[in-house]
């Protein structure tokens, strides 16, 4: 390359240097207009509004001028603190965010490398500074009293882990109506531990990941306990809710035959959402029979005879609590003699609500006699 060549070349890139000095010096460019390439946080305060600083209480920060940068906390409680720049500084930056100082808290006027630093410099604000106040200190909260632990509440934890279902007690069912039906909740600790108990000894006859199987049709199981209902005569109400389905238990009634029954309808309406139907069920009924119409000498109840159709009156009020209703006898503590031959139309249909459950849970196996099964195999 010629000596004429690069003199030219050197000429060239000496005006466009002194063209962007000068250019600097015209916008007045400072270290404190551009991203820091450590933070990649923009440190110019050209935006003088409101610096919010997180807690983790929820109350006001208790801050002084000595502070640093304690604030590692992520809490959900935003206190607006207005940004005050009126003091004398050359970069007109009064930073009060310690998230964004290094572990500083700038105070007073400050040059733009230097942080902490309350003195005066030689900057071209000569504007008095205007020391801004300390927030009134928060009083130091009074610790909190050991907690007490429920042992109720970690009994029902034990069961809703076991299970895989909500269960609900006392004031947490406050308020609760079903079926324009009001409820009454559970006062006594003693009647909630007996209920606890009950329902747990109720669940553990079931297989196990048996209510875990009706999250496929959208169906988790919610237990209410609850000590009654406004019609004296309710026992339980199951509330087929969307994606979740309620049974409410009033324990003033014994608890078992109540839950069973439930847990039928609950068992039934799974089955059909996944496209099963009873179809061969009144195939079980007298041919003169239809549901609605009580005859107390087809009850085994009323006639204590082995060949009865229904076990009681209840279960003639329809085709969907007969079937509860002879599941409630399926899994009673004791055998009753309609389970002594397999000719009777309530083994008959105690079986056939067994094939059931057994083609429609994954869980229920026909190897192996479940607690319902007991009385027909």
């Amino acid at each position: 390359m010629s000596t004429k060549l690069t003199n030219k070349i050197a000429s060239i890139m000496i005006f466009f240097a002194i063209l962007l000095i000068m250019t600097g010096l015209y916008m007045n460019f400072s270290t404190s207009d551009v991203l820091d390439p450590i933070r990649d946080v923009d440190k110019a305060n050209d935006n003088p509004g409101e610096v919010t600083i997180t807690t983790n209480d929820g109350k006001p920060p208790a801050t002084n001028s000595n502070d640093t940068n304690t604030n590692t906390n992520n809490g959900s409680s935003d206190t607006p603190i207005t940004n005050d720049n009126t003091g004398n500084n050359t970069s007109s930056d009064t930073d009060l965010n310690p998230s964004t100082s290094n572990g500083n808290t700038n105070t007073g006027s400050n040059t733009n490398s230097s942080n902490n630093n309350t003195g005066n410099n030689s900057g071209s604000n000569t504007t008095p500074s205007t020391p801004i106040p300390d927030p009134t200190p928060t009083p130091e909260p009074t610790p909190d009293p050991t907690p007490v632990v429920d042992p109720l509440t970690n009994y029902r934890k034990q069961i809703e882990d076991t299970y895989g279902i909500k269960v609900l007690y006392g004031s947490e069912t406050n308020g609760y109506v079903v079926g324009s039906l009001g409820t009454t909740v559970i006062t006594d600790t003693n009647v909630m531990k007996s209920t606890l108990e009950q329902l747990n000894t109720a669940l553990s006859m079931y297989p196990n990941g048996f209510f875990r199987e009706f999250s496929k049709q959208n169906m988790s199981l919610n237990v209410y306990l609850i000590k009654n209902y406004s019609a004296e005569n309710v026992t339980g109400v199951t509330d087929f809710a969307p994606r979740r389905t309620i049974i409410s238990i009033a324990t003033d009634f014994p608890f078992d035959e109540s839950f069973h029954h439930e847990m039928l309808h609950y068992i039934e309406h799974y089955i059909e959402s996944a496209g099963g139907r009873f179809t061969a069920w009144n195939s079980f009924n007298p041919l003169d029979f239809t549901y609605g119409v009580e005859n107390s000498s087809y009850s085994y109840s009323k006639t204590g005879t082995p060949g009865s159709y229904f076990v009681n009156n209840y279960a003639q009020t329809s085709a969907n609590e007969d079937r509860a209703s002879t599941f409630e006898y399926m899994t009673a503590s004791v055998k009753y003699s309609c389970y002594d031959s397999n000719d009777y139309p309530i083994w008959k249909k105690s079986n056939y609500l067994s094939t059931m459950i057994e083609t429609y849970f994954t869980t229920v196996s026909s190897s192996v006699v479940d607690y319902w099964e007991r009385y027909i195999y």
